[in-house]
């Protein structure tokens, strides 16, 4: 356990030594993601790319499930395209980001499961159809919204983010 500055100070990494860092699904754990990032960029080579991958808030399940999970002291920050816009520009790189395509019906099925069964529970397909049918209006109203967040959102609606960062 240490951080990149001490393992930097005591020689056990150099600075600027590596083409590609990365750090997946770290940021959102840390206090302050700005020195962290920037810390990362030490290590990363001129030219170099810096991936970093978070949830993408607000993510998918937030309109009907609150994960306790998905707030402090777990996770200390939320992370979605304005926010890695704004460290891109603060940090002074460029940035590209990627997300695997969103899929409105899974998503809402996710939160029809969540709803009735709680996390982590391996729910029968005929138990889920059941469930679908019995409450096909809130299933449907779930699956507009994911679907309007989906185009509206862009990265398309998914609920993870991968960052691509290019030190200076």
């Amino acid at each position: 356990c240490s951080t990149v500055e001490a393992v930097i100070a005591d020689g056990v990494l150099k600075e600027k030594d590596f083409p590609v860092v990365t750090s997946f699904h770290c940021l959102e754990h840390v206090a302050a993601p700005v020195e962290f990032v920037r810390d990362l960029l030490r290590l990363t080579a001129p030219g170099g790319k810096l991936f970093l991958s978070t949830p993408y808030s607000p993510m998918s399940l937030e309109t009907d499930w609150f994960d306790v999970m998905n707030h402090p002291p777990h996770h200390m920050t939320r992370w979605n395209l304005r926010a890695y816009r704004r460290l891109a520009e603060i940090l002074g790189v460029k940035m590209r980001h990627f997300a695997p395509p969103a899929r409105p019906a899974e998503q809402a099925r996710q939160a029809l499961r969540l709803r009735n069964h709680g996390p982590n529970v391996v729910v029968p397909p005929i138990t889920m159809l059941r469930d679908m049918l019995l409450q096909l209006p809130w299933f449907i109203s779930v699956w507009r919204k994911l679907v309007k967040r989906a185009r509206q959102n862009q990265n398309g609606g998914s609920d993870v983010i991968l960052i691509e960062l290019t030190a200076p």
